[in-house]
């Protein structure tokens, strides 16, 4: 592993507030990993990491938060405010929680990604590329779909079921519905 020059470190301070793709431009012979580990690094140092909003400390109560959260390359712990591009691994080996726990924990909807953007990414393109290549398949779904449909949900979050309720409230779904009775109101 080759060490970081002075200048290197200076450009990637001078070049925090942008996303680690575009300090990546910048130091060529950096891999992401590579880079955000001296951001990791730097972090103790009281540099903020990239293009990251902390929601450490604060609680999450709308979709707008929920949002915000997980735009970034970086996801924050919420337990302990450490940032990662992956956080359940962290999760289970640290605080000893699994996702589902974490997700009720911090009032998170269920579907709720726990990567970065840049994470997310990353594995979109390789698992598109299995599919393409036909090395997975999707002839396992009707099973999945039936187990699905008969497994528990987990709690919801409250605003996450009040924007579902305004959303059924505004389509009026009972009114386009061929399994409702005519007039049924």
């Amino acid at each position: 592993m080759k060490n970081w020059s002075n200048d290197e470190v200076s450009i990637l301070i001078l070049n925090c507030h942008l996303p680690i793709r575009e300090v990546m431009k910048l130091l060529p012979h950096r891999s992401y990993n590579a880079i955000y580990s001296k951001i990791r690094a730097l972090d103790d140092n009281n540099v903020q990491p990239l293009l990251a909003k902390s929601f450490f400390n604060k609680k999450i109560t709308s979709m707008t938060d929920v949002e915000e959260y997980i735009k970034y390359d970086l996801i924050q712990c919420l337990e302990c405010g450490k940032w990662f591009p992956f956080l359940p691994v962290h999760l289970n080996r640290i605080h000893q929680i699994d996702s589902i726990d974490y997700r009720i924990r911090h009032n998170l909807p269920a579907q709720t990604p726990l990567a970065g953007v840049k994470y997310r990414d990353i594995h979109r393109i390789k698992m598109n590329k299995l599919i393409s290549d036909g090395t997975i398949t999707h002839e396992h779904l009707e099973d999945a779909i039936k187990k699905a449909s008969k497994a528990d949900r987990g709690q919801r979050a409250t605003y996450e079921l009040d924007r579902q309720r305004e959303i059924i409230k505004n389509n009026k779904i009972w009114l386009k519905s061929p399994r409702t009775k005519k007039g049924h109101k």
